[in-house]
């Protein structure tokens, strides 16, 4: 049976892709320098420019591992792309 955004409690067609991509960034996000880049760059993505994604993130804790992994791998870095998210991100962190 196909899954249904309206039974999921974050609903809107995020609660499993976030869950995934949460619980991937959590579990793998420290393995390689490759893989944190991969899975942090994925949630910033849906992240900017989407106040939605951005409550999804915060309700889930997501903005912490994103964090936790760039200073896992501090030569990790995005060259400006998700500049717009970086007050977000501290804000949201702690």
């Amino acid at each position: 049976m196909p899954f249904s955004s309206r039974s999921h409690p974050l609903g809107g067609g995020r609660g499993v892709a976030a869950e995934i991509l949460a619980n991937a960034l959590k579990n793998h996000g420290g393995e390689s320098e490759g893989v944190g880049k991969a899975l942090a760059g994925c949630v910033l993505a849906f992240a900017v420019n989407d106040v939605d994604w951005q409550r999804t993130w915060v309700e889930m804790g997501v903005p912490a591992l994103v964090m936790r992994t760039m200073e896992t791998h501090p030569g990790l870095t995005f060259k400006g792309e998700f500049d717009s998210l970086r007050d977000w991100l501290r804000a949201h962190s702690r």
